[in-house]
C-alpha cells in the first residue's frame, strides 16, 4: 500500500498543475476579450476548479508498486546503469554446467552479496534458481515438491523489489528440487531474460555497494526504513483522525470495508481472498480523504 503513495501524490500534483495552468490561460483569455463569452469562460473555469479537488480522484490501493524508491535510484545514477550490446546474450544458455542452466553467473554472484551483508539467508551450498518474478518460482517449487518427498526443507524465494526487472530467485539446498524447479521454468518460459538478469545484477550490486560505502550517504535499506517509517506514521495519523478505522479492522458497524471505501473512490483488496473477514482490508487503510492529507 505504502508503495503506491508516491505515485499517487505525483499524479495528483501533475494533474493539478496542468489544470491550474488551464485556469490561468482561461482567465488571461477572458482579460484579452477572446471570442468566448465571459459567461462561458467563467463556467468552464468553475468546472476545471471542481476537477482538481482531491475528492475527484480515484485512489487505487489494490496493488503494490515500488515507485517510492525512485528518488534513491535517481541519486544512484550511473552506478546502477548498464549498457548491453546487441551481440550479447544471444544464446538460450548461460552456464551449461549449472543446475539452472539459464542463470547468468554475474547475477548469481550479486545475489549472494546482499544476503551475506544482511544475513537474512544462507547462500553457502545452495543452488540459485532464477525466475520471472517470485510467483513463477512459487509455482516451480510446488511443481518440484509435488514430484518428490514432501518432507524436503522449505525453499527461500526472494524478489528484487525492483518490479520492472521481473526477476526473483530461490535458494535451494536440495539439488533434485533445484533441477525440477529449473525444469518447470524451462517448460514454462524456456528460461529467464538475460537482459533482466544483467540489469538486476547491476541493481543488486548498487544495493550492496550502498551498504559497504554508506559513510556519506544512506544505504538502500536505510532509505527504505526511513521512508516506510515516515509513511507508516502518516497512515496511523490519517486513520486516527478519521475515527472510523483502527489498524487493521473497521471500528464502526461496516460489513464490507472494500465496498465502503469503494464508495469513497478508494480501490482496495478485500480480506476475503486472504482468508480473512470481509471487514479486514489489507491495503485500504490509508485514506487521504479521511484526514485531508493532500491539499491544494
Amino acid at each position: 500500500m505504502a508503495l503506491n503513495i508516491s505515485f499517487l501524490l505525483s499524479r495528483l500534483l501533475d494533474e493539478s498543475e496542468s489544470l491550474r495552468f488551464k485556469i490561468h490561460e482561461d482567465e488571461k483569455s477572458q482579460e484579452r476579450g477572446d471570442n468566448a463569452s465571459p459567461a462561458a469562460l467563467a463556467e468552464e473555469i468553475i468546472e476545471v476548479k471542481k476537477a482538481i479537488q482531491p475528492d475527484s480522484f480515484i485512489i487505487d490501493l489494490g496493488h503494490g508498486d515500488p515507485t517510492m524508491y525512485e528518488q534513491f535510484w535517481k541519486k544512484t545514477g550511473k552506478k546502477a546503469t548498464i549498457l548491453i550490446p546487441g551481440w550479447q546474450s544471444l544464446s538460450y544458455y548461460s552456464d551449461i554446467n549449472n543446475v539452472c542452466w539459464f542463470l547468468e553467473p554475474k547475477f548469481a554472484g550479486e545475489v549472494r552479496r546482499p544476503h551475506k551483508l544482511v544475513g537474512n539467508a544462507n547462500t553457502d551450498n545452495r543452488h540459485i534458481v532464477v525466475g520471472t518474478g517470485s510467483s513463477q518460482l512459487y509455482m516451480a517449487a510446488l511443481y518440484a515438491l509435488a514430484l518428490t518427498d514432501s518432507s524436503k526443507q522449505p525453499i527461500t524465494v526472494v524478489s528484487t523489489g525492483h518490479a520492472g526487472t521481473r526477476i526473483g530467485w530461490a535458494l535451494v539446498k536440495d539439488k533434485d528440487i533445484a533441477q525440477k524447479m529449473t525444469e518447470f521454468i524451462e517448460l514454462n518460459t524456456i528460461g529467464v531474460s538475460k537482459d533482466s538478469q544483467l540489469r538486476a545484477a547491476k541493481i543488486l550490486g548498487a544495493v550492496s555497494d550502498s551498504c559497504t560505502n554508506s559513510a556519506n550517504s544512506e544505504s538502500f535499506f536505510e532509505f527504505g526504513h526511513r521512508l516506510m517509517t515516515q509513511r507508516w506514521k502518516q497512515l496511523r495519523d490519517a486513520v486516527r483522525t478519521s475515527g472510523l478505522f483502527s489498524l487493521p479492522e473497521c471500528e464502526e458497524d461496516i460489513e464490507d470495508c472494500e465496498r465502503f471505501l469503494g464508495q469513497h473512490k478508494i480501490i482496495t483488496r478485500s480480506g476475503k481472498p486472504f482468508r480473512g473477514d470481509i471487514n479486514f482490508d489489507k491495503y485500504g487503510l490509508f485514506v487521504e480523504r479521511l484526514s485531508n492529507i493532500i491539499t491544494f
